[in-house]
């Protein structure tokens, strides 16, 4: 190392024409492991240790430190107009960047001014947008209880004018017949024996459309004081409204009256349960079929039958 350090000294000093202290340094087996991009620090110190004393290793890497210092004072010295220059190219620089700095905090006051003035006109509407869908929403469920209180009121106008008299009072004050009480609502409701099925198919037709109309929207009316008192009213008048419809039926199959079956099932159609009224009616009439084909069938009944028409003919 001491002898690398004195070539590379004496390549400084000397009249020739400069050369780059870098090419010297790979040139020089000594220096150039300290070039390598993988130089392990710990290894090299245990090669040195292993070859050569401690102190002479230390000479020669301080002789190399000095020579390193040396060429670096040398390209400074060789491109010191160089720095300048470039040393002015960075004081511009940081000129130009604390202006831009400048500007982008002007920018940003400027977002925060804006920002600022829209958030309050910006909340303003989302609060009249929640208040206006609040009053559309009321708006709709008045709509829907009006609608509603029209329907009731018809469907008692219905029923009203298909009654008899007598009964027990609804809450409009009419009161309806019926020859069954309707079992927990504490009143009776319906139409007489006689009542045209055509106005007992209205009154289904009425049922649903409040049936249906309770269910749409975003909620149902539950709650609400006015259609609450009407509620069990219209529960007991669905129950009454199907006994009626079930007895026209089994009257109409009774009298075998194609007409009488399609009104009773056109009140069935208007509640939305035709498919299972028919097929209710099938499975009765097909348990009926049974019963009297295994009645006519009975061991026994025949045998009766047989013996008594014997002894019928030996009378004779």
């Amino acid at each position: 190392l001491g002898g690398s350090a004195q070539a590379m000294s004496a390549l400084m000093t000397t009249s020739t024409p400069r050369v780059d202290p870098l090419h010297a340094l790979k040139a020089d087996p000594a220096l150039a492991p300290f070039l390598s991009e993988d130089f392990d620090g710990t290894a090299y110190a245990s090669e040195v240790l292993a070859g050569a004393s401690v102190a002479a290793a230390s000479t020669g890497l301080a002789d190399g430190i000095a020579v390193l210092d040396r060429a670096l004072k040398g390209e400074v010295h060789a491109h010191y107009d160089q720095l300048l220059a470039q040393l002015g190219g960075v004081g511009e620089a940081d000129r130009v960047l604390a202006i831009v700095r400048g500007g982008v905090h002007s920018l940003r006051e400027t977002m925060s001014q804006v920002r600022e003035e829209m958030v309050e006109p910006h909340r303003a509407v989302a609060s009249k947008t929640r208040q206006l869908e609040n009053l559309t929403t009321t708006v709709d469920t008045l709509h829907r209880i009006i609608r509603m209180l029209k329907l009731i009121a018809r469907l008692k106008e219905i029923l009203g004018a298909s009654s008899g008299g007598g009964g027990f009072p609804l809450d409009g004050g009419r009161q309806l017949s019926s020859t069954q009480p309707i079992s927990g609502s504490g009143r009776q409701v319906g139409l007489t024996t006689g009542a045209a099925t055509s106005d007992l198919a209205k009154a289904a037709k009425m049922l649903t459309d409040i049936r249906e109309l309770a269910r749409e929207g975003d909620g149902d009316l539950a709650g609400v004081d006015i259609i609450d008192r009407d509620a069990r009213w219209i529960t007991g008048a669905g129950r009454d409204i199907r006994a009626r419809a079930a007895a026209a039926l089994r009257a109409g199959m009774d009298a075998a009256s194609q007409a009488e079956v399609g009104a009773a099932l056109q009140v069935y159609y208007n509640l939305g349960e035709l498919t299972a009224a028919v097929d209710s009616q099938v499975s009765a009439l097909a348990a009926a079929a049974v019963d009297h084909v295994r009645e006519a069938l009975d061991p026994q009944r025949l045998s009766q039958a047989m013996g008594g028409a014997g002894g019928g003919g030996g009378g004779s």
